[in-house]
């Protein structure tokens, strides 16, 4: 089984009929896409796109829009984000997936890794679990994508 890559705009997913959706402040000259993963910078006090496995302490949940919005070429100070469901990411190439397994945010906002690939990994940076209730496994390449129950550390430290 693999997934064909999708526009960011397909990459959104309903885990059993309910998303838990949030706002959150942005740099309104921060690049956002739609089904990038969010983190939260607690000395900025806002939210930017996740760029290395160690940002998942700090995984707040899935961009719903995106910065500038592309129809509007509009700048926007806030963000709209998904903090539970199933959402596509992108694969690492040759990993092995299968259902249950922890995953962490790769090197760009949409790609995701097996937990510990690499060693060195902290629990606290796994972003969610691959979602295949069917079974079988998904082997990472370009182009390919696996669905991803996401488990956010929201709210996270320094929010309050």
């Amino acid at each position: 089984m693999s997934y064909t890559d999708t526009t960011s705009k397909d990459r959104q997913a309903i885990l059993g009929g309910r998303l838990v959706q949030d706002f959150g402040a942005i740099d309104a000259d921060t690049v956002i896409n739609q089904g990038d993963m969010l983190k939260f910078d607690t000395s900025a006090k806002q939210y930017l796109p996740m760029a290395a496995s160690t940002d998942g302490a700090a995984f707040a949940g899935v961009a719903a829009g995106d910065n500038p919005m592309a129809s509007l070429n509009e700048k926007r100070t806030s963000i709209q984000f998904t903090r539970k469901g199933v959402f596509r990411f992108k694969t690492t190439n040759s990993e092995t997936y299968y259902h249950g397994v922890a995953v962490v945010n790769d090197t760009d906002a949409q790609t995701v890794r097996l937990y510990n690939s690499g060693g060195g990994d902290s629990a606290a940076n796994i972003v969610g679990y691959v979602h295949l209730p069917e079974g079988g496994t998904v082997t990472g390449a370009a182009g390919t994508e696996i669905e991803v129950e996401i488990r956010t550390n929201y709210p996270a430290a320094g929010l309050a």
